[in-house]
């Protein structure tokens, strides 16, 4: 791709879709493309129309947790929370999410997600919901541990933002002990 040139990469990944058949393959490298170049809002419009062929559980729960990323990526509208509703829906209908790292990745998406909305109502349900899940999932990594501290913090969390850092800050240790 002509990633120094994004009209050049618009050009050519048009011209590529038009002359490819339709794929999972095609859409799975269109999404990723998209992300690339900064086309969050066609990448959704791919991944929306994905959800309807996935799997209940584990696939479209990965899918709305990729839907939630891109939200993300444009700001965070608050009418993203409703992807988080489907997730814990999605989350109650199999266990393993809690032992794979779809835990662990939703949490830090959905922290993400909360310390990045400017709706404080979204914000702070979206925090609730990756706070739940939280205390599930087996050792969350670094990354979602200092995410969860953003959110806190974002929202005036006094207790979670002590929770979260002391947690973190735990983990950096560990990390550093090695």
């Amino acid at each position: 791709m002509y990633f120094d040139d994004i009209e050049k990469a618009k050009a050519y990944l048009e011209l590529w879709a038009s002359n490819e058949p339709e794929s999972d393959r095609k859409q799975s490298y269109l999404e990723y493309a998209y992300k690339q170049i900064g086309e969050f809002e066609k990448a959704i419009q791919i991944v929306k129309k994905s959800i309807e062929l996935k799997e209940p559980g584990f696939d479209k729960a990965g899918a709305y947790r990729d839907l939630i990323e891109l939200y993300t990526q444009i700001g965070a509208p608050s009418d993203a929370i409703q992807y988080i509703e489907y997730i814990d829906v999605e989350f109650r209908k199999f266990d393993n999410w809690k032992l794979v790292g779809l835990g662990h990745m939703t949490v830090k998406s959905v922290f993400d997600y909360a310390s990045t909305t400017n709706n404080p109502s979204s914000g702070k349900k979206a925090f609730k919901y990756a706070d739940a899940w939280s205390k599930q999932v087996n050792k969350l990594p670094y990354v979602a541990l200092e995410s969860g501290v953003q959110a806190a913090v974002r929202w005036n969390m006094y207790l979670k933002t002590k929770k979260y850092r002391k947690l973190a800050e735990k983990e950096r240790a560990r990390i550093d002990s090695m």
